[in-house]
């Protein structure tokens, strides 16, 4: 009664008006009857359907009706009617055991026209104009509960002659249906409909586990042949047509769909091994195809179109089938091989996936049809793929086999996935570590970072450097890894800080290695990992100018001159993508050497429970440390810095000079302020474009131009001049000479040689004009740094006066030997009076 009653108010639904909730309702009580009913009766008239009383005949007949109607109701115009419809008929067929039951003779003619509404519905709402993932979800969830349950009816027919469709092709039309989802226009709004289509089509392969089917083949065509798919067993068909259709498509997007797909029925046949139930013929069969499997997840994962969670189905679906293997009895030594080997884990070094230059010409001849004999190689190969395509899979192969454990790399594999339908209820217990890898799992996540830590000063840079790494598919993939491993935000510093010094080693042998993703990937991880270190952090130590090699004790001083060396190259590079990394770690190598060269900064004011003495003492270190730093980074900067051939590299070092001496005491650039001042007034000439002369040259020659040569050449003098005193290595040279009167006497009289050495090699006249003006500051604000004990002949105050005079004599610019002549008066006030009496008596006789 309860059953005729649901079909009636089934019927009004498709009138002109109805009642919504009653139809809602109609479709779950009925869908319960039905359930009850077929279950209560499976092993009756499912076998004997001749001997069968009216009333249950009449009930069948009601229950068919019933299953008419909710098919039909699929593709109802209201959503809440569809979607009950979809609901109620998985509820119909559901059951608890391993194996569907025997779908029963009564049911096969409205069974087969729900089929037939479904196959439509599919194709309705996976269609450009009706995509709707929410009611494509629900439908393929129903598809794999009726195929599931339509198993034992394959091949029937309906008994009457007025039925257009039969149970067998409807339910090959309807499995084609599931497959036209993979790549259609709903996965395209939600790609974890192939994670559904998958499940679907593992539940339709496994209904029945220890059926015999007559039409089993061992053998398959190469090429797909969708009659000889047909007539495979579901197990068979699905694993035929995914392996030679789905998984070779052309569209990306097939290829991306067919490996959340592969993972479903690899997860389900581990799921179901793991329990004990490996005679089941889709266990079986999965296990004989373990490496059709694999090297299919692998092509996948190396597609350069493949996308999240393509890729992360592809980790996820190696682990399952390690897992698979193992609990068949497989100790996974072939397994772990092949893998490895694809991940470019091999004695040559490189991938085995990698298509070789032979194997790429024979493809090609292949293709265009020439016929051309080329040696075949020892090494596997796949057109496509790429060594940055599996950079990061490389990188965890590379991990597991320095720990001594290869199998360590399923479990890096699954934790390197992060894609939230991982984490949907659904599919939390279904694709975990547990029910993949089963008995072969190494650890959970936490013990595996457990085992990891007394390794991670070797992985740490490598994991930096492969989370950095110019492929956007290697950075994802090994950023979820490292936050797995390490915990994320301020446990992955912690781990950065107690590895330090190992980890920016590695990553400075690495920003100049021969391989140009691994200098792009070392400089990025630098420049984020020496964000606000100190200089105890970068080893301690004295100071050390130059970096003699490996022999020498590496200590902050040798860090420091290797990072600015790494910048400097990385700047310099052949590659566009280092160079922009170069340009990051250049900056914030600025920044962390304008920072150790602070006092301020570095000391700090939370100490609170320190005595003054203490205190004091603290502070006197950190500023022993800063002038270490300050030496250090100038001498070098001095030295190399500004004399690099890239212009770029040129520019920073200028800029991280100008930033040390803003922020530096006068006792910081005390040891080094002679040579800075030197560097400072050669760079001023040295800098200055070379068309600069060019034109003043040429303006000076041309006859064409108004007014004098002369003029013009001093015109063009004097806004180079006025240029040049404007720029910021200026700046930073007017910094050091306001220090100079902070200073002690000696560092005050080592600048006079300095200003006498400018002025003789001086190779421009901005150079000597900044000299000039130098000594006419000195002069006035440390008159005392020129007066030297000796002979005049020894004297530096005597020689600069000499470099003055005859340089004021041979400046042909105006501007130029204006700044000469006022320095040459204010240094004959300071200089003894017999050098200065042969220089006047000189010049009274010449002019």
């Amino acid at each position: 009664k309860n059953a005729e009653m649901c079909r009636e108010i089934l019927e009004k639904a498709f009138e002109s008006s109805f009642v919504a909730c009653e139809v809602h309702g109609a479709a779950f009580l009925g869908s319960s009857c039905l359930r009850a009913f077929r279950l209560g009766d499976a092993n009756g008239t499912a076998v004997d359907s001749h001997n069968v009383s009216p009333t249950i005949t009449k009930c069948w007949s009601v229950c068919s009706r019933i299953v008419n109607l909710l098919g039909k109701g699929l593709m109802h115009a209201d959503e809440v009617i569809g979607n009950a419809c979809a609901q109620g008929l998985v509820i119909s067929f559901s059951y608890d055991g391993h194996d569907a039951p025997i779908l029963n003779p009564f049911l096969y003619e409205g069974f087969a026209l729900a089929l037939n509404e479904l196959n439509s519905a599919l194709k309705k709402f996976n269609s450009i104009d009706h995509a709707d993932p929410t009611r494509a979800s629900t439908l393929i969830r129903a598809a794999g509960v009726l195929l599931a349950a339509s198993t034992s009816g394959a091949g029937s027919r309906s008994n009457t002659e007025d039925v257009s469709v039969d149970l067998g092709p409807a339910r090959l039309q309807c499995t084609e249906a599931l497959f036209s989802i993979l790549g259609g226009a709903a996965y395209r709004k939600d790609e974890e409909l192939s994670l559904a289509v998958g499940e679907a089509l593992a539940a339709y392969a496994d209904a029945f586990g220890n059926a015999k089917w007559s039409n089993e083949s061992e053998i398959w065509p190469d090429d797909y042949d969708e009659v000889f798919a047909f007539d495979l067993p579901p197990h068979q068909h699905v694993l035929y047509t995914l392996f030679q259709r789905e998984v070779t498509h052309t569209n990306p997007l097939k290829r991306n769909a067919s490996a959340a797909v592969l993972l479903a029925l690899v997860a389900h046949a581990s799921r179901q091994a793991n329990l004990g139930r490996m005679d089941r013929a889709m266990v079986k069969q999965v296990s004989k195809n373990i490496n059709l499997f694999q090297n299919s997840f692998i092509k996948l994962l190396s597609d350069p179109k493949s996308k999240q969670l393509s890729r992360e189905s592809c980790c996820r679906g190696l682990a399952a089938c390690r897992g698979l293997a193992h609990t068949l009895g497989d100790d996974g030594g072939i397994l772990n091989e092949r893998l490895l080997k694809a991940f470019g884990q091999t004695t040559y070094g490189g991938s085995a996936m990698i298509e070789t230059e032979s194997q790429a010409r024979e493809r090609r001849n292949e293709r265009d049809g020439a016929d051309a004999d080329f040696p075949e190689t020892e090494i596997g190969g796949a057109a496509g793929i790429t060594e940055s395509a599996l950079g990061a899979f490389r990188e965890m192969a590379a991990a597991a086999i320095s720990l001594g454990r290869p199998d360590t790399v399923y479990s890096l594999l699954i934790l390197s996935t992060s894609h939230s339908a991982w984490l949907a209820p659904r599919n939390r217990d279904k694709y975990n570590e547990r029910s993949l890898l089963g008995n072969a799992r190494a650890e959970n996540s936490v013990s595996v970072r457990n085992a990891l830590r007394p390794h991670l000063g070797k992985l740490v840079p490598r994991l930096l450097r492969a989370c950095n790494d110019p492929n956007k598919h290697t950075r994802e993939q090994m950023n979820s890894l490292w936050v797995a491993l390490t915990g994320g935000g301020a446990e992955s510093r912690a781990v950065i800080t107690q590895n330090f010094l190992s980890t920016i080693d590695a990553l400075i042998q690495d920003a100049v290695c021969s391989s140009w993703r691994a200098r792009a990937g070392a400089c990025s991880a630098i420049s984020d990992i020496i964000v606000g270190r100190s200089w105890d952090e970068l080893g301690g130590g004295g100071v050390v100018v130059d970096d003699d090699g490996e022999k020498m004790n590496t200590t902050a001083s040798i860090r420091l001159i290797r990072l600015w060396r790494s910048a400097l190259r990385a700047l310099d590079d052949v590659r566009l993508v280092v160079r922009e990394r170069g340009e990051v770690l250049g900056r914030s190598l600025r920044a962390l050497t304008i920072r150790l060269c602070d006092p301020s900064v570095l000391i700090s004011s939370d100490d609170t429970f320190l005595s003054d003495s203490d205190q004091m003492k603290k502070d006197r270190e950190i500023e022993v440390q800063a002038e270490y730093a300050a030496a250090v980074s100038l001498g070098w900067l001095v030295k190399y810095g500004l004399n690099a051939p890239c212009p770029e590299a040129t520019g920073i070092c200028i800029s991280c000079l100008l930033g040390i001496v803003d922020v530096s005491k006068p006792t910081t650039l005390q040891p080094v302020l002679a040579e800075l001042c030197y560097a400072l007034l050669m760079a001023m000439s040295g800098l200055e474009p070379a068309a600069l002369n060019y034109l003043q040259v040429r303006a000076a020659g041309d006859s064409n131009s108004g007014g004098s040569g002369n003029d013009r050449y001093d015109n063009l003098e004097r806004i180079r001049i006025q240029a040049a005193m404007s720029g910021p290595i200026a700046t930073a040279l007017n910094k050091c000479l306001e220090m100079v009167k902070h200073v002690d006497l000696e560092t005050q009289q080592k600048l006079v040689p300095v200003f006498d050495s400018s002025l003789r090699t001086g190779a421009g006249f901005a150079t000597r004009a900044a000299t000039a003006d130098a000594v006419s500051n000195l002069s006035n604000s440390c008159p005392s740094a020129f007066r030297f004990k000796g002979i005049s002949s020894v004297n530096p105050t005597v020689r600069l006066l000499r470099a003055l005079y005859y340089a004021s004599e041979r400046e042909r610019g105006i501007t130029a030997k204006d700044k000469m002549t006022h320095a040459l008066g204010n240094l004959a006030a300071l200089a003894p009076g017999s050098s200065v009496r042969q220089l006047v008596i000189k010049a009274c006789k010449r002019y």
